[in-house]
């Protein structure tokens, strides 16, 4: 799954504003003090700022001015009439991945600002302080406007990365912008008339609230955001925490695979041993697999909701029911043991297991097969006794070599917690956690027969 990420660093300067350029709506309102002292180099370069949605009617919608502007995503509104009836976890997604929407990242260095590159701006995003990290996400038809935004910003001391997919040249990874559009302390848009005729940014805005109430386990983005959805019956308790020192966390596993255009319309498919899936009248067979495995995974799949697959109930580890008693239900609670039997961190209490993306393809020679990626969290039970990440790896096991390919390793904001991943014990859990990549892939196929 991917995602692209798109921050813009909030800043306090100094500089009394003496003399304002831009409109500001709600001048009194506290809502967003992060850009009050942007007003004026915002106005210069044609850009409004709006402080609170509060004023604005709420039938007849926004009035805007001359200028665009830059404004609190939190309550922000699709046009009054515009279709909100459609899939929009997908869409969304799709909007990043395909270059329709895109985001400025910036974050306040206090020396002189500069544009960088993905890479080159996670370790700044990674190293920032609290309150400064910033989304400002936009419509394609408003790049022009992001970029004399990022322009300002740049000016005023921040690096700076404006995250936008170009078909053909540039592609973006939902789950960075996933991760960051999380542990954002302020996100904002680029509001202009044109933006709130489509309805994907009333969906941004109800995503990012939804975020914030369930932040004691969503705080590292990821997986927590769509496609994977995620009902009060598999919420996995452990992320409220438990007065327990230490648990194995759980294990969740809720994705249904990408599919390529030639294999769109794949449905699971299964003969003796042989498991796969149909599409176009050909059958691909992706492992061999027995019948209580094939049975329990389709009976865990018809479950409403279903995801938590090993989980913490009443201070005890708990297996979901279909795959109580079976072998692949043992190798799941083996593997939920492995990230404490491999790596430390300090402070750690439990640990979690989910499925960020499984994708099937072709190989040249027309064999089908999946790519699945994982990702490992920690997490500490913090002072108001909410689920507190403290670390996190993320991994993909290929089909082509079946062996794990590291993708990247995140901390807490906290340097003390940077101890404990020596390269032996990372490479160890991988690969002792291929096999639960399969069983996800497996899951992911059979969840192709069930819904849309």
């Amino acid at each position: 799954m991917r995602f692209r990420v798109l921050i813009a660093a909030s800043i306090a300067f100094s500089t009394c504003v003496a003399s304002l350029h831009a409109d500001v709506v709600d001048p009194e309102s506290e809502t967003l003090p992060v850009l009050r002292d942007l007003v004026e180099p915002l106005g210069e370069a044609g850009v409004d700022v709006l402080y609170s949605h509060e004023s604005e009617p709420g039938t007849s919608g926004p009035s805007f001015g001359d200028a665009p502007r830059v404004a609190p995503l939190l309550g922000l509104q699709a046009w009054p009439g515009v279709d909100l009836d459609l899939d929009r976890h997908g869409q969304w997604l799709d909007a990043f991945e395909t270059g329709a929407r895109g985001a400025v990242a910036a974050v306040e260095t206090g020396g002189t600002g500069a544009r960088l590159d993905r890479v080159a701006f996670h370790d700044v995003w990674k190293d920032a302080a609290d309150g400064s990290r910033v989304v400002i996400t936009f419509a394609a038809a408003d790049h022009a406007i992001a970029e004399r935004v990022a322009d300002v910003l740049e000016g005023h001391g921040y690096a700076v990365y404006l995250a936008m997919a170009v078909p053909e040249k540039e592609s973006l990874d939902p789950a960075i912008l996933g991760r960051m559009f999380v542990e954002a302390d302020h996100c904002l848009a680029i509001d202009t008339a044109s933006a709130r005729l489509n309805p994907i940014i009333q969906f941004e805005a109800e995503l990012l609230a939804e975020l914030r109430r369930q932040h004691a386990w969503l705080a590292d983005g990821a997986s927590g955001l769509p496609p994977v959805r995620r009902g009060p019956m598999d919420v996995i308790e452990s992320l409220g925490m438990l007065p327990i020192e230490v648990v194995p966390g759980g294990i969740v596993l809720g994705q249904r695979p990408k599919l390529p255009d030639d294999l769109t319309g794949a449905r699971p498919m299964w003969s003796g041993s042989d498991f796969g899936i149909e599409v176009g009248g050909e059958q691909h067979v992706l492992e061999q697999v027995s019948e209580e495995t094939r049975d329990s995974i389709a009976a865990f799949v018809r479950i409403p909701e279903s995801h938590s697959v090993v989980d913490i109930a009443g201070g005890s580890v708990t297996l979901a029911a279909p795959f109580d008693g079976t072998r692949i239900g043992r190798r799941m609670t083996t593997a939920d043991r492995k990230p404490f039997d491999h790596l430390s961190v300090r402070g750690a209490q439990k640990s979690l297991i989910v499925d960020e993306g499984v994708t099937l393809r072709r190989d040249e020679n027309g064999r089908v097969g999946a790519d699945v990626t994982l990702e490992v969290r920690f997490y500490r039970q913090d002072a108001d006794g909410h689920a507190d990440r403290l670390a996190s790896l993320r991994f993909t096991v290929e089909d082509a070599t079946g062996d794990a390919r590291l993708l990247d390793l995140a901390w807490s904001r906290r340097p003390d917690h940077r101890i404990g991943f020596d390269g032996d014990g990372v490479e160890q859990l991988t690969d002792d956690l291929e096999q639960l990549a399969l069983d996800a892939a497996l899951i992911a196929v059979m969840r192709l027969g069930v819904g849309s």
